[in-house]
């Protein structure tokens, strides 16, 4: 009834205000935010007052959840570690954390993604669920969920008659959330909000808007992904020990630190070796506000697949379960991506070192006597100076010819190919070569295999110095690639993932979880070849071979990349499981 919800209310405000004035008493009758009477009063639930009213009092060190079975008689205490007074209001009405509540704290979208993985949190998820729940020594939990700035409640209750299980969910503001799209959120629960009291104090309602959006977000992960398919996972044939954890990791490293690595950094890097125009690139606008601004963003090569940024709403849970059930696909495709890039930079790499070094046994000059020969060998050709000739030229063909062989001996990186436009009449068409009534020889120059200069050779000096100007121009554009490749990795890592926050947030905890029961071998493979893929800018012999500056965040970054690489062997971790 109403009457005896306010009675409740009153309780704990009176608990709040003796805290209080506690506080104010230890410092000197100075109130300190949120430890105010006005604040209190407000009716605002703030962190601190449900860890006080939870537990009743502070502890110098925080509990670490061991599970302990302790000698206490009350069977409902069993298991956890008894640490309230008899007469604490959670206690007289049950919400006392760990027996009777489990806190979701920081479960926005982008806490759970972006945040350090909540250990604590999984596993007092897990004992409830596999060793209380399951085993039918409790039969009931209520979940108080903070997400950003809304805080909503959901509750699990079994009946001991028939075993049915029922899920009850609340949100004080009455917000039609769960199972709902984005563009219902957006049109009609968050556009109607005036958010008057942020405003008050200077936030942008287009800033409330998105924190709002990131809190439903949140908390429809956690009422109707996890707490709702552990359930399911409970009584399954094919029952799960692991679920809560491997559905978090995924949330954490998988959609959040990997995928965000993917936006910002890999897609990046592939449109620009890529280096192919694109007019059907997309955005969505929430990551485009957070990708770091830059203009080499020019295409998508044909073996990279892009995801449609602008989903369709209404489909969308339908494709975040169709993703969830098609890791091991998308682990394919992400070695896939992470391949095409390490090998086209090592190529390039290998370019730049042999220009330096000259170290080809022989020059690339190659007179094409058979088209499938060429196609095979051309196929493979970074940049080709493609000279398509007759015998009917005269000395201009025999000219241009000795003139690229000798250019072949000095730049032995690049492939120069002597064509007999009668004897080879389809590379004519393949490489848009018109013949005149006057016949001179066309040199055609090649970068990725597609043609991007062709002229014919009136002048032979001219000619020369159009290739070596190409020459040049090819030989500072893989030095340049590397470099912008390398910024993208740096200016992401350095703005969203520092090493210190990688070796806290990813390295220490999949370390603490795989040597202490079990991390999805999915999540070690991901992160292994993020690994791979980074300690090819990250190795201090090729920054040297590129010319990137040797600083102090590349030196800091190979350290945290070689102990991931050692904590996502897969292979020992496949025998140990």
């Amino acid at each position: 009834s109403r009457d005896a919800f306010e009675a409740f209310k009153a309780q704990l405000i009176n608990e709040l205000l003796t805290e209080c004035a506690r506080q104010q008493k230890q410092n000197n009758n100075q109130g300190s935010y949120p430890w105010t009477q006005e604040h209190v009063n407000s009716g605002v639930l703030e962190r601190v007052y449900l860890q006080y009213l939870q537990n009743n009092w502070f502890r110098k060190h925080r509990l670490k959840m061991p599970h302990n079975d302790t000698a206490n008689e009350d069977n409902d205490d069993k298991g956890y570690d008894a640490r309230f007074d008899a007469d604490a209001v959670a206690k007289k009405y049950h919400f006392r954390y760990l027996y009777d509540v489990i806190n979701l704290m920081e479960f926005s979208e982008s806490a759970l993604k972006t945040n350090h993985l909540p250990l604590i949190t999984m596993d007092n998820l897990e004992y409830f669920f596999n060793h209380r729940f399951r085993a039918g020594i409790e039969h009931f939990k209520v979940f108080v969920i903070g997400s950003a700035i809304h805080f909503v409640v959901a509750a699990v209750y079994r009946n001991q008659s028939d075993g049915a299980i029922t899920m009850v969910y609340c949100d004080p503001q009455n917000n039609d959330v769960l199972y709902r799209p984005r563009s219902y959120l957006q049109a009609k629960v968050i556009a109607p909000m005036k958010f008057t009291s942020w405003l008050k104090y200077g936030w942008q309602l287009h800033d409330m808007h998105k924190l709002a959006m990131d809190s439903f977000r949140g908390i429809q992960y956690a009422v109707t992904d996890l707490l709702t398919h552990t359930i399911f996972n409970l009584y399954a044939a094919d029952y799960h020990a692991y679920f809560i954890r491997e559905k978090l990791i995924h949330m954490n490293i998988s959609n959040g630190f990997l995928a965000g690595f993917k936006s910002h950094v890999l897609l990046p890097m592939v449109r620009t070796l890529s280096n192919e125009a694109s007019d059907d690139s997309k955005c969505d606008d929430d990551n485009a506000a957070a990708s770091p601004s830059t203009g080499l963003f020019v295409g998508v090569n044909e073996n990279f697949s892009v995801e449609d940024g602008d989903d369709d709403d209404d489909d969308e849970e339908q494709k975040e379960h169709n993703n969830n059930n098609n890791l091991n696909l998308n682990i394919e495709q992400w070695k896939t991506d992470c391949e095409f890039v390490m090998n086209a930079i090592q190529q390039k790499l290998k370019n730049i070192a042999s220009r330096k070094q000259c170290t080809e046994t022989a020059a690339a000059f190659i007179v094409v006597k058979d088209v499938t020969e060429f196609q095979t060998r051309f196929s493979k050709s970074q940049n080709a100076v493609l000279i398509f000739y007759a015998e009917t030229d005269g000395g201009g063909g025999q000219n241009i010819c000795s003139v690229m062989q000798n250019l072949s001996n000095e730049h032995r990186d690049l492939e120069f190919y002597a064509i007999d436009r009668v004897k080879c009449p389809s590379l004519l068409a393949q490489f848009n070569v018109v013949t005149t009534a006057v016949s001179l020889p066309t040199v055609v120059l090649t970068a990725m295999q597609k043609p991007c200069d062709t002229w014919q050779c009136q002048d032979v000096s001219k000619t020369e110095q159009r290739v070596r100007e190409f020459v040049h121009a090819s030989q500072c554009a893989d030095m340049e690639m590397i470099k912008n490749c390398s910024a993208f990795a740096k200016l992401w890592i350095s703005t969203y993932y520092p090493s210190a926050v990688i070796d806290q947030n990813i390295v220490n905890v999949v370390n603490k979880l795989e040597s202490e029961s079990y991390v999805p071998v999915i999540a070690l493979k991901l992160l292994h070849s993020w690994s791979s893929l980074m300690m090819v800018f990250a190795d201090a012999n090729h920054r040297k071979i590129a010319e990137i500056e040797d600083d102090q965040f590349w030196k800091r970054l190979a350290s945290t990349l070689l102990v991931v690489q050692m904590v996502t062997q897969t292979d020992a971790t496949l025998t140990k499981l």
